[in-house]
């Protein structure tokens, strides 16, 4: 998700985190790009990793 409004971008993030057990363990955000990524369970963890790392370069 792309956003342009940073108090959107953070309850979104909140949102997710207050359902992380339904959500899964892959969500990444870039506060600079406000940009969140929310990928189901069934990824790998390196995977995971992979996609946070490219988030984390934003």
């Amino acid at each position: 998700m792309i956003f342009d409004n940073a108090d959107l971008y953070q309850k979104t993030v909140k949102s997710y985190a207050d359902a992380a057990f339904l959500a899964g363990p892959h969500r990444y955000g870039s506060e600079n790009a406000l940009i969140f990524v929310q990928i189901n369970e069934g990824l790998s963890s390196r995977d995971g990793e992979e996609v946070k790392n490219i988030v984390d370069s934003l």
